[in-house]
Order: C-alpha cells, then structure tokens, then sequence
C-alpha cells in the first residue's frame, strides 16, 4: 500500500505526515515504501505459489465456480486494487487471471469499485 499525502485529503496531511513518521521512523515515504517493496514484493509473490499451482487448472479456489474462500481470499486483492497504485501480480500470473474473473463476478461490481 503505498503511503502518500497526495491521496490523503489537504486538510489531513500535516496529521497524516506526522503520525506515520512516528510510526515508521522516517517521513520518507518514498524511501521506506522503496524499501519494504524490494523486500515484501518477492515475499508475497512467493507465498502465493500454493494458490498459482491450484489456478492454472482450475478456474477458481474452490474449482469451477467461486465459493467462500475465493470470494474472501478475493477481498484482500479488491483491498489492494482500491487502495493503491502498486502491481501486486504480473499480467502472466495464473492468480492475476483469477483476480480478473473475480473482479467480473455478479455483473463486474468489485470492477466499479471506487479506488482511492
């Protein structure tokens, strides 16, 4: 998730500012976000592989049609694709796919979402 005051309301950006510098140690956000990227990117594609090997015979978790566990598992990606401009997936990824039927799910509503 990328921390930027330009997505944060003129009014909220001193506080903003502020209270994740405490945090983090540093106001650097593109800094600190450069860092984590480099680290947490690669981790998180890697934990995905389970998911990757389940995708790329089954067009869903749960197989031929979405179940709880998609649709939940789903929710974190929506998370992600609302709230910030980082590319979590390759365009190649089985589970990018996936995300895709997804977002197209019950007439595209998790597509129109409103991203921040």
């Amino acid at each position: 998730m990328a921390i930027s005051t330009n997505r944060v309301r003129p009014v909220d950006q001193a506080y903003f500012k502020e209270s994740r510098g405490k945090r983090l140690g540093t106001t650097d956000f593109a800094g600190f976000q450069a860092q984590a990227r480099e680290k947490g990117l690669p981790a998180l594609r890697a934990v995905l592989e389970p998911a990757r090997r389940m995708l790329r015979d089954q067009p869903f978790l749960a197989g031929n049609h979405p179940a709880y566990r998609t649709t939940r598992w789903a929710g974190a990606f929506l998370w992600a694709r609302t709230g910030s401009l980082l590319t979590l997936l390759e365009s190649d990824d089985p589970i990018d796919a996936w995300r895709e039927r997804m977002l197209d799910l019950y007439d595209g509503m998790a597509r129109k979402a409103k991203a921040a």
